[in-house]
């Protein structure tokens, strides 16, 4: 009986995997287009990831080796699903890896943070701090400008360190402290603040 059960759910397309995994990857794309991801959620995510994948593995491997006797094979029956999950997974995973959904963000959100100084440098920062304020599709927490250059904090990543955006119109940001930039594009860099 749980045999029988067990093939009859093997024969079915991976309509909740595919469900799981869509949601999954519009997390990510939250989480990893922020300039960085708090150490508490990134674990969270990283965890979830590797259940997820190894989830969509034991699955694919499950209804390959019990469908091997059916000659239209359980797979090739419902591939449609088996790649709408899959590619999810594996575009979800190089995303997050590198900076192109950043860069997206800072793209869409690059007008507001070149306009927002006047009413950045308005509020106190110990304001800023405590409520943050939303620029773009950022929620920044500080603020500093130097000459032409714009710099905001917007998320902590890692344990203790914080992450954000330069603006620097006059070439790469001078480092501050222990700072690191990687470019974006145009006068735009990440910026990892370093404790």
């Amino acid at each position: 009986m749980v045999g029988a059960n067990l093939n009859d759910w093997l024969k079915r397309p991976p309509r909740l995997l595919c469900a799981v995994a869509i949601v999954w990857f519009a997390i990510v794309i939250i989480m990893f287009s922020d300039v960085g991801v708090p150490f508490s959620q990134w674990l969270l995510i990283s965890f979830s990831s590797i259940g997820l994948a190894a989830g969509l593995v034991i699955r694919f491997f499950s209804t390959y080796i019990h469908g091997s006797h059916d000659q239209n094979g359980w797979i090739r029956q419902h591939w449609r699903w088996w790649i709408v999950a899959s590619a999810t997974v594996v575009l979800g995973f190089v995303l997050s890896a590198t900076l192109p959904l950043l860069s997206l963000r800072v793209y869409l959100s690059a007008r507001a943070l070149r306009e927002s100084p006047p009413v950045l440098s308005a509020l106190s920062q110990a304001d800023l701090y405590s409520q943050g304020r939303w620029v773009g599709l950022f929620h920044v927490t500080e603020f500093s400008q130097f000459g032409r250059e714009l710099r905001f904090i917007t998320n902590e990543c890692g344990l203790v360190d914080n992450c954000g955006i330069v603006f620097s119109p006059d070439g790469p940001p001078p480092s501050r402290g222990e700072d690191s930039f990687s470019h974006l594009f145009g006068p735009w860099w990440h910026w990892y603040q370093s404790w």
